[in-house]
């Protein structure tokens, strides 16, 4: 490292414009004097934010170039691979702070490399979506190459899970859902990713996630891949791809390691074995051995785990064959856990009734009551046909209301009462409770309104007659049944 009097430090800057002369008055000035060491001048220079950190280091080391490439200022170094480094930098003169990726000079000299990285940010201008890093510019300087690239405020995902360790599961369906958006998105533009990785997701420091580095997006194909590129992703990919013998570029080669990061951030461990030997990785065995998610997470919900499990399924053919796949799957897994399942919210009565055979016989013999339920989910009404079936009642169904209340409009009712249910129907069953409760022809009919639990601002809309009824989730089949025998008596059968 250079030696440097503090006056001498503070003329380098200068001299290659790193602060301007007024701001060293103002430096020299709060110190009172220029006879001050050069760790005390580092300090002030630092504090008022006029120099970064590896701007100093740089000047204390006698470096006279990499402080400015065209008009950028480097404030700091953010990454570093085998092909470029990353930096976070300024625009001189419109002060917009950005992200450079400068190609390394080792790297320059290959002419093929050069092609690549530019392919790298032809492709990135013509991606504009909110969860894609975006390529603002392709530049030269002197005998530098770099993208301007937006720069995100945060940290990439193998950062992130690295101090994490987990995440929770509605956390990694928000982050994946955000790399599906991105990966349905430039797939509609004609562009795969090819290189899924932890390491190529930026976390915002709003928790948006944002892919970036499409440079390997149609770069390369699997035998090239295989024989000569030194990306350990790429030859993830190549593996996976011969193995599966699909064409290069197949989306649901993307797909498959965005289930491996789904996989890793819900269990805080890598699905596939980690090795450096090129050997092992090319083998398909290495896919093989993947420890299934319910081995690892036997309490994920089952949804989620039938996402992540569909996303890595090693024949093409099984996988989701579109992110938009993938993307409709994560946000039903979504729902399914702000939306508790309706086996858990209609919950069996604690107390079990036990039925002789005189009684058995006796409720069988009774004329038949009829209910007719709107809901299109599948689980709930299963349950609710068989639990009311057992108790006495004729059951329909139907997931449409405006059909179960054109049903009503009929000489013959087909059900003394209608439930509206919103689990899986949401807002339109409660407007179609309304149609029928304010209409002439059906008013005396008796009806519920069976609100899903995050439904609850619809619980004001009642009329207050008693045979219009609104019930909140959670609630017990027991208390369910209560209702229904108030509102449809065997007396009036």
């Amino acid at each position: 490292m250079a030696s440097f009097s503090a006056e001498q430090l503070a003329q380098a800057a200068f001299d290659l414009k790193l602060i301007d002369d007024r701001q060293l008055r103002d430096v020299w000035s709060f110190l009172g004097s220029r006879n001050v060491s050069v760790e005390e001048f580092s300090e002030i220079l630092l504090r008022r934010e006029l120099l970064t950190g590896y701007q100093l280091n740089r000047l204390q080391r006698g470096e006279k170039k990499g402080f400015f490439f065209g008009s950028y200022k480097i404030l700091y170094l953010v990454g570093r691979g085998s092909f470029a480094r990353v930096y976070r930098a300024v625009h001189t003169v419109t002060g917009e702070v950005v992200a450079l990726k400068v190609i390394r000079r080792k790297v320059a000299t290959n002419p093929k490399k050069v092609e690549d990285f530019y392919h790298e940010g032809e492709v990135g201008l013509t991606l504009r979506h909110p969860n894609i890093v975006a390529v603002q510019e392709i530049a030269q300087h002197e005998k530098s190459h770099f993208l301007v690239m937006e720069f995100v405020e945060g940290r990439n995902l193998r950062e992130f899970i690295k101090i994490r360790k987990q995440c929770a599961p509605d956390e990694a369906i928000h982050l994946i859902k955000d790399v599906a958006a991105a990966l349905d998105y430039a797939l509609r533009k004609g562009v795969t990713h090819r290189d899924i990785k932890l390491s190529n997701v930026l976390v915002s420091g709003r928790g948006t996630a944002k892919l970036a580095d499409f440079g390997l997006a149609g770069a390369f194909d699997v035998d090239e891949a295989i024989t000569h590129h030194t990306n350990p992703r790429t030859i993830d990919y190549a593996a996976l791809e011969r193995s599966t013998r699909v064409r290069r570029n197949d989306p649901r080669s993307d797909i498959y390691f965005t289930g491996c990061m789904l996989y890793h951030l819900l269990s805080g461990q890598s699905p596939l074995p980690e090795t450096k030997n090129r050997v092992n990785r090319l083998t398909k065995s290495r896919f093989a051995k993947v420890v299934p998610i319910e081995k690892v997470l036997p309490d994920l919900p089952h949804p989620l785990m039938a996402v992540v499990k569909k996303a890595m399924v090693i024949d093409p053919d099984g996988r989701y064959q579109s992110p938009k796949e993938l993307l409709i799957d994560l946000e039903k897994a979504q729902r399914t856990l702000s939306e508790p399942d309706p086996m858990q919210l209609l919950q069996q009565d604690d107390d079990t009734v036990i039925e002789d055979e005189e009684s058995r016989t006796s409720r069988r013999n009774k004329p038949r009551r009829s209910v007719m339920l709107v809901e299109a989910d599948s689980k709930m009404q299963n349950m609710l046909r068989q639990h009311l079936k057992s108790r006495g009642f004729r059951v329909l169904m139907t997931g449409n209301p405006q059909r179960a209340m054109d049903r009503f409009h009929e000489t013959h009712p087909p059900a003394q009462c209608l439930v509206f249910s919103t689990v899986e129907v949401g807002e339109s069953a409660v407007e179609a409770y309304e149609q029928f409760i304010g209409n002439p022809a059906t008013i005396g009919v008796p009806a519920i309104l069976l609100l899903g639990k995050e439904h609850q601002k619809w619980a004001n809309r009642t009329d207050g007659r008693d045979h219009h009824v609104i019930l909140q989730m959670p609630i017990t089949l027991g208390h369910f049944r209560e209702v229904l025998d108030r509102l449809v008596p065997h007396a009036l059968v």
